[in-house]
């Protein structure tokens, strides 16, 4: 890819969905995490109602146990790939928005807020922010 390939598409529409639906899949990783942790717990209450009725769910419990924790490991590994994309941001202003906005999930006028900045420039540095990252997507370094 030529350098002008690649500015053309870490600006284009296509490169900016891109890097948002990559950076994007820090929450959802969040919150399938939780979801795992808790179907855990319920796990264990269940298994530990059923002891005195049913001997062995241990068993059962220990091989659901370790599946959950082999997903919740996968996810966090992809979690601290996200993390360190953004910390490859080279810019500081453009990388705290895309830490507040994607690791945090605060809407862009607390980021503002919090940045004592205008939202529109909080914008701007969001998308500057994104076409990093969609430069690195397009150089298949992600």
């Amino acid at each position: 890819m030529t350098p002008e390939e690649l500015i053309a598409f870490a600006r284009s529409d296509a490169g900016l969905c891109a890097a948002r639906d990559y950076l994007s899949g820090y929450l959802r990783l969040d919150a399938m995490i939780a979801v795992k942790l808790a179907r855990l717990d319920q796990m264990k209450a269940r298994a530990a109602r059923m002891a005195p009725l049913r001997p062995g769910p241990e068993e059962e419990t220990a091989a659901l146990e370790a599946d959950i924790l082999s997903d919740y490991t996968a996810l966090t590994r992809r979690q601290r790939d996200i993390a360190a994309v953004i910390r490859a941001v080279p810019d500081e202003r453009h990388r705290t928005v895309l830490e507040m906005r994607y690791l945090e999930g605060l809407p862009f006028f607390r980021i503002a807020m919090r940045m004592n900045y205008a939202e529109r420039q909080i914008y701007r540095y969001h998308r500057r922010g994104l076409m990093a990252v969609a430069a690195r997507i397009a150089l298949k370094e992600i």
